[in-house]
């Protein structure tokens, strides 16, 4: 399957996983995944047969991306807000003693 060709990535992209999968690949536990997907901040899993479900997968990568992206964001604000802000009497303060 070529990755050049849009319709090959979006079926390559579009397939059903399974429980085990999503498990693996998102580190959660089966307690916490159903609590998250009743509280809305997990994608709801499909019915694919009987009592069967499987997540899409592009809603999985999805979910982990905003994961990631929210970390960064968290990471860069809290090393922002370590950065002592530079007073200006500091420079005035130097100058003076020297």
């Amino acid at each position: 399957m070529s990755m050049h060709n849009p319709l090959a990535l979006a079926a390559s992209q579009d397939r059903l996983i399974r429980k085990p999968e999503v498990l693996s690949r998102t580190g959660l536990g089966n307690t916490t995944l159903y609590a998250l997907v009743k509280q809305g901040r997990f994608p709801p899993p499909l019915p694919i047969a009987g009592r069967a479900v499987a997540w899409r997968e592009i809603d999985i990568n999805g979910w982990i991306s905003d994961r990631i992206s929210a970390a960064r964001s968290r990471t860069q604000s809290t090393a922002a807000s370590q950065i002592p802000e530079q007073n200006p009497n500091d420079k005035q303060q130097l100058k003076e003693s020297t």
